[in-house]
């Protein structure tokens, strides 16, 4: 399991969907999106997920893990766990640790190659918080700006309690690619693009999209990610 990670807006969903569609290409993959107030996920693929394929069901006794998978079309390794487009609960006072344990339990057993899951900002759900700790690695997408710093500092009791900085691998999104909240070396760096928003409006990842710069980093990413597997 990887789980992508970082401050508000510094990109986590969108590393997420490009990381997933790239890896989709020759591994089974499931991404979770841990976001329990809106959907968002599935805007990168033009993918609509109704309610009873979608975590809207989680809560439901007798509802067996595969009917919570949404396809993405045109993509037959590419499955989705997010909240449905139309939802109209607030899921999060649904959603507990046990909950969140069993979700986790159950993916086990299927024979993802890849399980990429789109973590919080901050430690406001169980699905978030306990990817995290079972995470193999952790992707933790940083900026330069001074509320990621202060959030990167908020953060450090939850990272020595799940001891996330050992299996941090640090990605920089901005322009300039230098370090991250003020001395840290990103392990990767990405490009950035001014269409990105475009290219999610339009249904479709940058990666898909065949942007080559920044394409070239995610697939470097993705060797990474599965190497640490095999390990």
């Amino acid at each position: 399991m990887t789980a992508i990670w970082g401050p508000p807006d510094g990109g986590k969903t969108t590393l997420a969907a490009n990381l997933a569609a790239c890896l989709a290409r020759e591994d089974t993959v499931l991404l979770v999106s841990s976001n329990l107030w809106f959907p968002e996920i599935q805007l990168h693929f033009g993918q609509v997920v109704p309610e009873q394929n979608s975590l809207a069901r989680l809560p439901q006794e007798g509802c067996a893990m595969y009917e919570l998978f949404t396809p993405v079309k045109g993509n037959a390794n590419l499955q989705l766990l997010t909240l449905p487009d139309d939802y109209g609960e607030l899921f999060g006072d649904y959603l507990n640790s046990g909950l969140a344990e069993n979700l986790f339990e159950q993916i086990g057993r299927y024979r993802f190659a890849q399980v990429i899951v789109d973590c919080s900002a901050v430690p406001d759900n169980p699905i978030s918080t306990l990817a995290l700790h079972q995470a193999e690695t952790v992707l933790h997408v940083g900026t330069p700006a001074i509320a990621g710093l202060f959030w990167y500092r908020a953060m450090k009791p939850l990272r020595e309690a799940l001891a996330l900085d050992k299996k941090s691998r640090f990605v920089a999104n901005h322009a300039d690619n230098g370090l991250i909240y003020g001395d840290i070396e990103p392990d990767f760096q990405l490009p950035e693009i001014e269409q990105m928003g475009q290219y999610a409006a339009q249904g479709k990842t940058a990666f898909a999209a065949g942007v080559r710069k920044y394409a070239a980093r995610i697939k470097e990413i993705a060797g990474a990610i599965q190497r640490e597997v095999v390990e």
